[in-house]
């Protein structure tokens, strides 16, 4: 069992590795890692096409997702002080692990570092966060100042790019709206396992349509509001003229959960981490995230104070992925940080990339999988 040791308390993350892709070729390593609920099973489907696209995938399970290591009680600690500052620690620790864990597989498995064959970049690293996931790969760059000289420099010649994956709200320093109800269906932005008016058995049942349904398509993200949104269904829920019009393929009125065999399902969920994401991770102040996301991208923030000079790893860039029939969650999340790149403008340090994916909803990776390795090799 691959367990990568990333600090000096013990502390492991699991992960697997799809192996060298072309033994005459140079490659890319791609560092996946999950969201809330489902482990790193979820991007096996891409695994099949990983080779073709001249691509090394790496999957790794997060902290408390087993066999990763559990957070300890003072991690926990750190995540509900009632400090900001001490919860942006907690936050930079784990990019910390982050980058130790990029340090042990570059050592482990003699990855390729950047190389340049003509106009094609080669070799390097890539870590790509989906969903809640989206939080590690913004914590390595937003805690890249406070590494060591020595993993800085280990990295400046494999780190070529970090990829949010259709990040959600928290992640990007997004607050919780207040939940709308509509008889007994929620409508507006809700995001079930914090409703306290429902059971957890409940909130699972509820989870599932809410996160992998295909909704109506959003068409710009830079005029994307919580009205519009709010507003928005579920493609199985339109009629059919309205479907008809829009062109979408008929098998996306079910959810791509539906479509997951039901025992791929039970070894990928766990819900016992899910529970337990509000007193960690889900507990952070949302001004913390923020704080840290601007770092990553080399900006000052109110709380955290100046990011610093020299910008760590200036080559690594940023790759938004914005998903267009997603939830209304991660909507509001890409959304939000356009809006953010557009304010900052110039004052933005690290180049970002904005793109969007036609056609996918939350679990793209899983319903399309060689669409996905093959928009994902060309954004790297």
């Amino acid at each position: 069992m691959p367990l990568a040791p990333v600090d000096d308390n013990g502390t492991v993350l699991f992960y697997e590795d799809s192996g060298i892709p072309d033994v005459n070729r140079a490659y890319t390593t791609l560092v996946l890692i999950h969201g809330i609920t489902y482990n790193s099973d979820i991007f096996g489907k891409l695994v099949p096409f990983a080779a073709q696209y001249h691509l090394r995938l790496i999957r790794v399970n997060q902290r408390d997702y087993h066999p990763s290591s559990l957070f300890t009680t003072s991690e926990i600690e750190e995540f509900t002080s009632t400090d900001k500052v001490t919860q942006s620690l907690g936050v930079r620790k784990r990019g910390v692990e982050i980058a130790n864990l990029l340090v042990h597989l570059i050592d482990t498995l003699n990855l390729p570092p950047i190389s340049v064959g003509g106009d094609e970049k080669l070799g390097g690293i890539s870590v790509l966060g989906w969903s809640m996931g989206a939080h590690l790969p913004i914590a390595l760059l937003g805690s890249a100042s406070t590494l060591s000289d020595q993993v800085q420099q280990r990295l400046q010649s494999y780190l070529r790019s970090t990829i949010l994956f259709d990040p959600s709200m928290f992640p990007v320093g997004v607050s919780i709206p207040p939940i709308v109800f509509t008889s007994d269906r929620p409508k507006g932005l809700y995001w079930p396992f914090f409703d306290t008016s429902i059971s957890l058995e409940e909130r699972v049942q509820r989870f599932g349509p809410w996160v992998s349904s295909y909704y109506e398509p959003t068409e710009d993200i830079s005029t994307v509001t919580l009205e519009k949104l709010g507003k928005r269904s579920p493609v199985q829920d339109l009629t059919e003229d309205t479907f008809s019009a829009l062109s979408i393929e008929p098998w996306k009125k079910a959810m791509t959960l539906d479509r997951i065999p039901p025992d791929e399902l039970t070894a990928m969920s766990s819900i016992e981490a899910t529970a337990r994401y509000p007193g960690t991770l889900g507990n952070l102040d949302p001004s913390v995230n923020r704080g840290i996301l601007r770092h990553a991208l080399g900006l000052d923030d109110p709380l955290l104070g100046s990011v610093g000079t020299p910008l760590v790893w200036p080559e690594c860039k940023v790759v938004l992925v914005w998903c267009d029939m997603t939830l209304v969650d991660c909507t509001i999340a890409s959304a939000t940080l356009v809006k953010l790149l557009s304010t900052e403008g110039s004052n933005v340090k690290r180049k970002v990339e904005v793109q969007r994916l036609i056609g996918a909803n939350h679990f793209p990776h899983w319903d399309e999988p060689e669409k996905v390795v093959s928009f994902l090799a060309g954004q790297i």
